[in-house]
């Protein structure tokens, strides 16, 4: 297991949060989000980000529901 972040690194995080989604926001540009979650890249390949900025094109005009 790795070790946890030092301070340094969390402030550079948050400041990268703090400017980046009010821009995305602003702009319909797209959504930012902050683990943990997992994104998958293959069944072996698993990796948690630290932001993950996800395109709005790629979201639907409405969220699905699923049961």
């Amino acid at each position: 297991m790795s070790p946890a972040p030092n301070r340094y690194h969390q402030t550079i995080r948050t400041n990268l949060f703090t400017f980046l989604g009010p821009f995305l926001k602003a702009n319909s540009v797209g959504k930012l989000s902050v683990p943990p979650f997992d994104v998958r890249l293959t069944d072996l390949n698993v990796y948690q980000p630290e932001l993950c900025c996800s395109s709005q094109s790629r979201y639907p005009a409405r969220p699905e529901i699923l049961a």
